[in-house]
């Protein structure tokens, strides 16, 4: 089975490439990292996915009409190699996302796109290229800090104090951490974190891990949960 592929921009137009690649790979890793843990030595921190990527090397034929060579059918190509050279940058400069589809290989990616091309080894009747797509993912931020809404306008009796809320942990309170230390407010996975001493930076409170914490000396430590505090 010959695998095409498609491209789509972000204004919905489609190009298939008129010649299929030689080799296709996508790369799957995770943000992984390794820290030095007294008493056991070197650990890995298991981090979250990064972004997949998958990169394509192929040639476009100066004019398809006049090769034999081409893989896909002749109502989803062009005729110049101009013409895809064109579509191609045009999705670099718009400077938004595009759709990747790879028939016979069951994939299908929104991606940003990196773009080469030239001639190589003397021949002038085709292009060589290399298309570098990197995945997309909408960023959906979380709203932290303050809820807006009225404020009450009532003001205490003369002779009586208010009472100051008890242990209620918000921005800027000083804690101590014993538990677990995440990359981000809902990760799954994390690093355990005996008795030091920090101070909370960031409240999240609809998140799973809601606290974001700093050392005394001003070391990033991660999110944790109430559960974490001493």
């Amino acid at each position: 089975m010959i695998v095409n592929v498609y491209i789509t921009n972000h204004r919905n137009n489609t190009v298939a490439l008129p010649v299929a690649p030689s080799e296709v790979k996508v790369t799957f890793e995770n943000d992984s990292s390794t820290s030095k843990v007294i008493g056991l030595g070197e650990i890995n921190r298991l981090g979250d996915r990064k972004l997949k990527s998958i990169k394509i090397s192929s040639f476009l034929p100066i004019d398809s009409s006049k090769v034999s060579y081409t893989t896909v059918r002749k109502k989803h190509k062009w005729k110049k190699a101009s013409s895809y050279i064109t579509f191609l940058k045009n999705i670099q400069a718009s400077k938004k996302p595009c759709r990747l589809v790879i028939t016979g290989f069951k994939f299908s990616m929104k991606a940003t796109l990196n773009f080469t091309y030239g001639m190589e080894n003397g021949i002038n009747n085709e292009y060589t290229y290399e298309l570098d797509f990197t995945e997309y993912r909408k960023i959906k931020a979380d709203k932290v800090g303050k809820k807006h809404g009225k404020q009450s306008n009532k003001i205490a009796k003369h002779g009586k104090k208010r009472n100051k809320p008890q242990n209620k942990i918000n921005r800027g309170s000083k804690v101590l951490v014993n538990g677990m230390a995440y990359l981000t407010n809902n990760a799954t996975h994390g690093v355990m974190i005996r008795k030091r001493e920090c101070k909370i930076t960031l409240v999240s409170n609809k998140s799973k891990h809601p606290y974001y914490v700093v050392t005394t000396g001003g070391v990033a430590m991660g999110w944790v949960s109430k559960g974490a505090f001493l």
